[in-house]
């Protein structure tokens, strides 16, 4: 049963507690003011009735300290549901909290490793390559660029492939794919791969 709905029940009974209470204190006030009222109505009145004004006023004050006994236990209960309502309820959010921040954590963690082989990747790849340009007249490097930056035209626009020709780990080799991107140092062909534009000695188109 869930805590809410307790509550609810025992401040049921207690609202019944409280109109019998009401009731016994009613009936205790009147038995007092009938028996000690100061006219002269009561000395007419035979002594059994004066003695169940007496008796009615012992039952009634009983009935009120039960009442109230179990109203103020039924209050305790309630007290005590609350504080373990609240105690649940901040544990729970205490774990969400933790949920969150593991998955933080994992996620952030996936991040840093998966930058660390990029980065580790990257500085394979750049160690492939010689730090010099292949080339070394400036007129090739230029006819270069110019084959680079045509092939880039032909993969973008028509899907085109092209014969790039590189030196990597002092090995000659030949890969057909699209050219994707050029810049200043760098070619990007198809499947993300990027080569150093130092390392490449002939554009065939």
């Amino acid at each position: 049963m869930k805590t809410s709905k307790k509550i609810g029940q025992i401040n049921a009974k207690n609202r019944i507690i409280l109109f019998f209470s009401a009731i016994a204190l009613l009936v205790f006030s009147c038995s007092i003011i009938f028996h000690i009222t100061p006219l002269k109505v009561l000395f007419n009145v035979v002594d059994f009735a004066v003695h169940h004004y007496f008796l009615s006023g012992c039952f009634a004050i009983l009935l009120f300290s039960i009442c109230m006994k179990l109203y103020f236990f039924n209050e305790s209960v309630i007290s005590k549901l609350l504080y373990e309502k609240n105690a649940s309820r901040n544990i729970k959010l205490q774990n969400r909290r933790s949920r969150i921040l593991k998955f933080r954590n994992n996620i952030a963690f996936k991040i840093k490793s998966l930058k660390n082989t990029v980065s580790s990747k990257n500085n394979l790849s750049i160690n492939k390559y010689d730090k010099n340009d292949v080339l070394l007249s400036n007129e090739q490097i230029e006819i270069r660029n110019q084959d680079l930056k045509c092939a880039m035209k032909l993969g973008n626009n028509f899907r085109q492939n092209v014969k790039l020709y590189y030196r990597e780990s002092n090995l000659h080799k030949c890969i057909e794919t699209a050219i994707l991107f050029v810049n200043n140092e760098h070619v990007t062909i198809r499947g993300g791969i990027v080569l150093p534009i130092r390392s490449i000695y002939k554009v065939e188109i």
